[in-house]
């Protein structure tokens, strides 16, 4: 079976959960073939560039107006717009489904499955469709070509609920959980993890994510609750700072470690693929609320601190962790040390966290979907 696999390079979240998928068709079905494709930078790699480099400008200098961007993306007359756009779009995309011949494809953004809807409701194509989505709140965007997309895939029952008001079918609908690497699944030895990383032992372990993984954040506002996390926490606790591909947010880390003379208890690093090892040994995480990494997080049950969200669908993130007691979300930019230390040392919140994390999880999402979908497809052929 040949397996076409869309994302877009509008946030890492995309990428990660269509890597998850691709790692495991490849480890439990090497004979299926797989293509990861990112569909903007395949229909013009200019406009990929120009685009992609745009939001990340507006999410780090004008975030607000990302958030009426997002609202005006749900708008009927741009969803119409955006109908009218995808048959361009299919054109320029066309040639990969004669070349490759997808007999499913799995798309991990809005954009590929609204390709590929486009190009079944023409019959260009025959290949079922599956859309995966990779927050914990439905969008508009999602929905185009729903009536030619097979599965939808959805973190939590509220979004199955709002699919299903929308006219979408609920045996179309599967409540899996986002996708994460199968890494974060694995069992490591906590010894070893200590020793490879050069972690210190005997600490409660704190990750800060800057930035997220592209580094996109606010200095000043990251700056404020680093120097009060620092402020609050003594020699007991290790805090791992992960900045992000962000040299100018990695050089005002270390500023502030210096600053707060707390070089003896924290690491420092700008950029790792080893959080499937470091959560297992993590008291708390401290990011932004991107949807795949609270999903990693909640699924190695770490309790996290969310700050902040970008408007839009970080800030829908934040609520639905708050809403199901999963986390907690710092709606100020300056919280004091004693807040932090409030937080840290409430041994009954952290049980209360982890206890509805527990609750709310989807363990083994992405073995989930690959199961469901390609035993569905072999079954049927």
């Amino acid at each position: 079976m040949n397996i076409l696999l869309f994302y877009a390079s509008y946030g890492s979240g995309h990428l990660s959960a269509t890597s998850a998928i691709e790692q495991y068709i490849k480890e439990h079905y090497p004979n299926d073939k797989t293509l990861k494709i990112d569909c903007v930078e395949y229909i013009n790699r200019s406009i990929n560039k120009i685009s992609t480099s745009a939001y990340k400008n507006i999410i780090l200098k004008t975030p607000l107006l990302w958030g009426q961007v997002y609202k005006l993306l749900k708008n009927d007359a741009i969803l119409d717009i955006t109908q009218f756009s995808n048959r361009f779009m299919a054109k320029k995309i066309f040639k990969l489904f004669e070349d490759f011949e997808p007999d499913l494809v799995i798309s991990c953004h809005p954009l590929g499955g609204q390709i590929t809807a486009f190009l079944k409701s023409h019959n260009k194509t025959n290949c079922k469709l599956a859309t995966v989505m990779t927050d914990f709140a439905s969008h508009k965007q999602w929905l185009i070509g729903k009536d030619y997309t097979d599965y939808f895939f959805v973190s939590n029952i509220e979004m199955k609920t709002s699919l299903i008001s929308e006219g979408i079918f609920p045996n179309k609908i599967y409540v899996s959980g986002i996708p994460i690497s199968p890494n974060f699944y694995k069992n490591y030895d906590k010894e070893s993890i200590y020793n490879s990383l050069k972690i210190l032992k005997n600490k409660k372990n704190i990750i800060f994510f800057g930035g997220g993984s592209l580094g996109l954040s606010s200095s000043t506002n990251v700056q404020n609750i680093l120097t009060s996390l620092l402020q609050a926490t003594n020699e007991s606790y290790q805090i791992i700072i992960i900045s992000g591909k962000n040299q100018k947010l990695y050089n005002e880390f270390q500023k502030i470690i210096t600053n707060t003379n707390h070089t003896s208890n924290t690491k420092l690093i700008d950029f790792t693929t080893q959080i499937p090892e470091l959560l297992p040994i993590t008291s708390f995480v401290i990011t932004k609320p991107g949807g795949l990494t609270i999903t990693e997080c909640i699924t190695s049950n770490v309790p996290v601190i969310l700050i902040n969200p970008i408007p839009g669908q970080e800030k829908e993130n934040a609520q639905y962790i708050v809403d199901k007691k999963m986390g907690i979300w710092i709606k100020t930019n300056k919280p004091t040390p004693e807040y932090f230390q409030d937080i840290l040392n409430d041994d009954k919140l952290i049980k209360e966290i982890k206890n509805n994390q527990k609750i709310y999880s989807h363990l083994n999402s992405t073995q989930n979907i690959c199961n469901i979908l390609i035993n569905n497809e072999k079954s049927e052929n």
